[in-house]
């Protein structure tokens, strides 16, 4: 199974590579544009799966949109430096209330 930081070096990668061939010098708040362009784009492909949007009956591309989005939150991550792994499970983990193997540590609400 690939890991949340192969995703991340991955996206980096094919970041580097786009970039490099459009010509764009990215800094912080050209990830910051590109996740709302890409969040933008998500929401449009969720309407359409729905049969709510002009592009109508296009399922496949809400997995593309998302993938987008989660890889420009990777990339942000890592611009701040933010171990996203651990930042998950700071943020969501601590309230999962699924039965956890004996000795896992994590709360609950």
């Amino acid at each position: 199974m690939t890991t949340l930081d192969e995703i991340a070096d991955m996206a980096r990668r094919v970041n580097e590579k786009y970039c490099q061939r459009h010509g764009i010098t990215p800094d912080a708040d050209w990830y910051v544009l590109k996740l709302q362009e890409e969040t933008g784009e998500a929401a449009a492909a969720h309407l359409a799966a729905l049969g709510r949007h002009r592009r109508s009956g296009d399922t496949d591309a809400v997995g593309q949109e998302l993938a987008d989005v989660i890889c420009f939150a990777l990339l942000i991550a890592g611009e701040h430096g933010v171990d996203i792994e651990a930042a998950i499970h700071k943020k969501w983990a601590v309230h999962d209330e699924s039965p956890k193997p004996p000795g896992t540590p994590g709360t609950s609400l």
